[in-house]
């Protein structure tokens, strides 16, 4: 039998703490986040803004948020001086209030695809305000 060899580069997860607002017209959504700590790709502090859709799947009851937002240059970050682009899917199971999903960094302004720079996993209750 022959085997190839392969090499998988890979971050681990990061525990930080913040918070996102969703507020939708139908199904397009304006969003804001902002965590404590950041990360070489997250500005600390920081307020981003962003827009989005909402998925809905009647078959199953779920729901999917997915909003862009993005960031000026980190220097310090993998992205060096380009602009940094997050993008954020959440999703609900049917009656939960529990989001799951992630954010994506990619280096580049509006780079919503290709090879991604970062991505970390998201979790949190939606609480109606």
């Amino acid at each position: 039998m022959h085997y190839d060899s392969y090499r998988m580069d890979f971050g681990l997860e990061y525990r930080d703490s913040g918070t996102l607002t969703l507020s939708a017209t139908c199904d397009q959504l304006e969003g804001t986040f902002s965590v404590a700590k950041g990360n070489p790709l997250i500005k600390p502090n920081y307020l981003y803004e962003g827009t989005g859709t909402i998925y809905r799947f009647p078959e199953t009851g779920d729901v999917l948020y997915s909003l862009t937002f993005s960031s000026s240059p980190i220097e310090q970050g993998p992205c060096g001086d380009k602009e940094i682009s997050l993008s954020l899917a959440l999703s609900a199971k049917k009656g939960s209030p529990y989001l799951v999903g992630g954010l994506t960094a990619y280096c580049g302004k509006d780079t919503y695809h290709g090879h991604p720079a970062r991505v970390m996993r998201m979790s949190g209750v939606l609480e109606a305000p």
